[in-house]
């Protein structure tokens, strides 16, 4: 059953991305500015954002499938969207529910991983769940670009379409884990939240997550575009770049889930991660050509890694069976809401200063919250070791 759960993870990342990556461009194609493409950008994340927190709420009192279905049809409603209109209106509505969709899918499948989640090889596990998803990251961008290479924008929402509905099928064959009338009814309350966000452990996940969603929302509004307009690569060799870099994290994820243990190295690998991701995230700005471009994309995400199995290994550690829904929508919600204030600020600043400026600022960003996180590392790795649950 796993395996089923990480292939949907991975035709819902693919179908993201085959749509998602060449979205900017395709914006710009059809006479959008930068800070109206930076909005739409923006408004998907903001969508997801505002309901992810009641869509985790709902996933620990309803079938996750069920959930998962709903989304499913959301999504498909913005595929056709994006294939019929091109006013900046329509478009603006159609993100919205897309959003909406997209949070529906993600809360469902990860809710129903986590829940099923045993103690036992867990960082292997959760580093192949992750490794299904960069899967579909790396893959869903190459093939958007061989596809514009062939043909147009259309073809891809018509492949987004069809991978989506994929899932649509999958989702009959799942089994989820029922929680038990008792848990649903005493599950997480609104009164409860406050002392959750108390713990430092959760402070901790919450602004790991929250940096690592400004800077995902720089790169979702400024990167394909930098590599188009700065180094004036070909749509093929920035879909390679993805795929690469998708790839790469996948792996690096999974092997760095076998690897560490649970609890014991969160803090050394978030504050190395940080610090590695945001020197190269400046340096990205500098580059040239596809090679150089290549390469520090690799090197940067290689500290994305071992911060994103971190912030999953804190994810389960955090939060109870009957809470992990409302706890993933918690963390969902704030790297959603990053992204959304990563992409609106940068798709700002995009049309001032070029497209280089977003990655220097979100590089310094990771690189500071690395070292505090370093310079804090003795308190934190203490509360991490024994966590206290809500």
């Amino acid at each position: 059953m796993p395996l089923i759960f990480n292939f949907s993870y991975f035709l819902y990342f693919y179908s993201l991305w085959i749509v998602e990556t060449f979205l900017p461009v395709y914006f710009k194609s059809i006479s959008i500015s930068d800070n109206g493409v930076g909005l739409l950008v923006g408004a998907f994340a903001a969508s997801s954002s505002i309901s992810i927190i009641p869509a985790g709420f709902a996933s620990d009192r309803l079938s996750t499938c069920s959930i998962i279905r709903f989304g499913i049809l959301f999504f498909i409603i913005y595929l056709i969207g994006l294939i019929m209109y091109d006013s900046f209106l329509n478009l603006f509505i159609f993100t919205l529910i897309g959003g909406l969709g997209s949070t529906l899918i993600n809360i469902g499948l990860s809710t129903s991983f986590y829940k099923g989640l045993e103690e036992k090889g867990r960082s292997s596990k959760i580093g192949s769940f992750f490794l299904s998803s960069s899967t579909g990251y790396s893959l869903g961008p190459l093939s958007a670009g061989y596809l514009l290479h062939w043909s147009n924008m259309q073809s891809i929402f018509i492949a987004g379409l069809v991978f989506t509905t994929v899932i649509l099928v999958l989702s009959f064959f799942m089994k989820e884990k029922c929680s038990s009338k008792r848990e649903k009814i005493n599950g997480l309350k609104l009164s409860d939240y406050p002392s959750i966000f108390k713990q430092y452990n959760v402070i901790l996940l919450l602004l790991s997550v929250s940096v690592v969603g400004i800077h995902l929302g720089a790169e979702q509004s400024s990167l394909s575009l930098f590599l188009k307009m700065n180094l004036n690569l070909p749509d093929k060799f920035i879909g390679i770049i993805f795929a690469c870099v998708g790839l790469w994290v996948g792996l690096l994820i999974y092997l760095s889930g076998r690897i560490f243990d649970n609890n014991k190295s969160i803090v050394l690998l978030i504050w190395t991660g940080m610090i590695i991701s945001g020197i190269f995230q400046i340096a990205t700005a500098y580059t040239h050509g596809l090679w150089d471009a290549l390469t520090i994309r690799l090197l940067h995400t290689t500290g994305d890694s071992f911060t994103v199995l971190c912030n999953g290994l804190l994810t389960s550690i955090v939060f109870k069976d009957i809470y992990m829904g409302t706890g993933v929508g918690i963390v969902q919600g704030f790297r959603m809401g990053s992204i959304f204030l990563g992409a609106i600020i940068c798709g700002g600043l995009n049309g001032i200063y070029g497209y280089h400026i977003s990655f220097i600022i979100t590089g310094i960003l990771s690189f500071l919250f690395g070292i505090s996180v370093l310079l804090s590392r003795k308190r934190l790795q203490a509360v991490i070791s024994f966590p206290s649950q809500p």
